[in-house]
């Protein structure tokens, strides 16, 4: 599908980088029966194996492809430069060591075809190379068509696999990659979600992440070094930007970026310390973490739950081995939780949702301090999916903290004014326009190990009946 001057409907730009093993597969993953409407461009970022000489190989199947070679950029600038040089209506980007699914640049193409959007988001499959598995990622996305604020999980993923992108609208809000460090993706996807007016998200299956087998860098070295560590920092310092710049908390209120981003995102980084048997490495990474938590303090200590807060302040303060051993502790407490079915009481918080939500999906914020004694440990962010009258349940339980988000989709619940609800009498007992009531939701989970959502019974006066 083009239009009258031969503009490709899809560019797909592929990134590599020394992955000559693998890019046969990504580039036999692109059918050659799409090749009217699409445009394949693969930009290598300065590999020194037979990358480009493979590229040239198999790109010859495509009427409109290109090989671009640059000086290393990191991913960021790989993609900017697929960005640059894109021709097609929309885009979507690969990393040249990951391939498509089965049908997946088919229903990519559909999407393109018949839906109207700024920003498109699909499921990935995981491969593990080490022993063959593919498995469905266990975060998915749903259907959904609306404005950005109307979609709950749309921080679910934030890499740009399976995703489409309308390029005018990259291209007039000057939306680009970060360059020359990692998590690049971070700041990408907060630009899309703060500007964009329309997106889609479907439940197809279309891209396959390659969990590479035989890297040879443990943990604690890939996740620690300076380089990485620099980027993370880099990474929650342009987020916050953007967060400010584009007004998101406000946007997304269901959303805690500040606290995502101390609570969760920079402790995978400094959990793997606790186990290092590298003292002089060790100490480099925690003296680095401990100036940026200095320079930060204003912005973690009232956004991460107590046990958090007493780790980072014990950094700020260079007590290295106190941090250590609250990390080491939470640990233990993880491991010696035992499978049980439990069952607790919360008492609604408040409710609200985003600006021109359906009427039926509301949000609302759970507290109960027990939940805190059963917790996966500082940084753990936990789903349980549970079904309901009309509509799903989810609960996102964020480390520690003791506020938790609780999405209902419900049929005949309202919004009123203040961001209060209505719910009907069949369901429970209305809730007052003046303000929320106590209230009671009853539920048990069993705990099941290795697995993602466990299942939820929601009982007792949310609804007349069990509800499974």
């Amino acid at each position: 599908m083009t239009d009258s001057i031969g503009q490709p409907l899809l560019s797909i730009v592929v990134i590599g980088f020394n992955i000559e093993q693998y890019l046969e597969e990504c580039f036999t993953s692109i059918p050659t029966e799409v090749q009217s409407d699409v445009e394949v461009i693969y930009v290598d970022d300065g590999s020194s194996d037979n990358s480009v000489n493979i590229a040239k190989q198999h790109l010859h199947r495509f009427p409109r492809s290109k090989v671009v070679v640059q000086e290393n950029r990191r991913a960021g600038g790989a993609r900017n430069t697929g960005i640059s040089e894109a021709a097609g209506r929309f885009l979507t980007f690969i990393d040249g060591d990951d391939f498509f699914a089965n049908n997946g640049v088919g229903l990519l193409l559909e999407v393109c075809r018949h839906r109207t959007f700024d920003y498109s988001v699909s499921n990935r499959y995981r491969y593990f190379e080490s022993t063959g598995e593919c498995i469905k990622e266990p975060k998915s996305y749903g259907a959904y068509e609306g404005n950005p604020e109307g979609m709950a999980n749309i921080f679910l993923t934030i890499a740009v696999h399976g995703k489409l992108y309308r390029r005018d609208f990259l291209l007039s809000k000057n939306i680009r990659f970060p360059e020359k460090i990692a998590v690049e993706d971070f700041a990408f996807h907060y630009q899309v979600c703060g500007h964009a007016e329309q997106i889609i998200s479907v439940p197809d299956y279309t891209y396959v992440y390659r969990k590479r087998a035989g890297e040879n860098k443990s943990l604690t070295q890939d996740r620690c070094s300076e380089f990485a560590l620099a980027s993370r920092f880099k990474q929650i310092s342009l987020t916050r930007e953007l967060v400010d710049e584009l007004d998101m908390q406000a946007r997304f209120p269901y959303f805690s970026f500040y606290n995502v981003d101390y609570e969760r995102r920079l402790l995978r980084h400094l959990r793997p310390l606790s186990d290092s048997p590298d003292s002089d490495f060790r100490h480099k990474a925690l003296e680095s973490i401990s100036r940026f938590l200095a320079s930060e303090k204003e912005n973690w200590i009232h956004a991460v739950s107590a046990s958090t807060r007493a780790v980072y302040v014990d950094l700020v303060r260079h007590d290295y081995s106190a941090a250590l051993e609250r990390l080491r502790a939470s640990g233990k407490k993880v491991q010696k939780q035992k499978v049980r079915d439990v069952t607790l009481g919360y008492r609604i918080v408040k409710a609200h949702v985003g600006p021109q939500r359906s009427e039926d999906f509301v949000l609302i914020e759970l507290e109960h301090p027990l939940l805190m004694a059963s917790n996966a440990g500082p940084g753990k962010r936990q789903y349980w999916k549970a079904k309901g009258a009309g509509g799903g349940v989810q609960l996102i339980r964020e480390g520690n903290t003791p506020i938790h988000l609780f999405y209902v989709k419900a049929e005949g619940w309202k919004l009123l004014d203040r961001g209060e609800l209505q719910i009907p009498k069949k369901s429970t007992r209305n809730l007052s326009q003046k303000r929320l009531v106590a209230w009671r939701l009853l539920w048990s989970w069993s705990f099941r190990r290795r697995s993602s959502a466990p299942v939820l019974k929601l009982l007792g006066p949310l609804y007349r009946k069990t509800v499974q």
